[in-house]
């Protein structure tokens, strides 16, 4: 293999690894629940609420996740 083409099948496939995505739906998870599997975790102090909550306005059926940040100064986050 010449250095071009190691250079374009190397761009080809990262590409392919960037395209790659995940979608979430939230659709089986019962509103006001944190979506099942998930846990909520924070850092600091303050107070920080995930739940799932309907939003017939998102442009993916009905369900989102919700965070409601009681104090801005903590760093929030759900794992999966």
């Amino acid at each position: 293999m010449n250095t071009t083409t190691v250079v374009l099948v190397t761009l080809v496939m990262a590409t392919a690894l960037v395209a790659q995505t995940t979608k979430v739906e939230f659709e089986k998870d019962p509103v006001g629940s944190v979506p099942a599997g998930w846990t909520a975790r924070q850092t600091g102090s303050g107070h920080a609420i995930w739940t799932i909550e309907r939003d017939d306005s998102a442009p993916s059926k009905s369900n989102v996740l919700k965070q409601l940040v009681v104090d801005d100064r903590t760093w929030e986050g759900l794992i999966d």
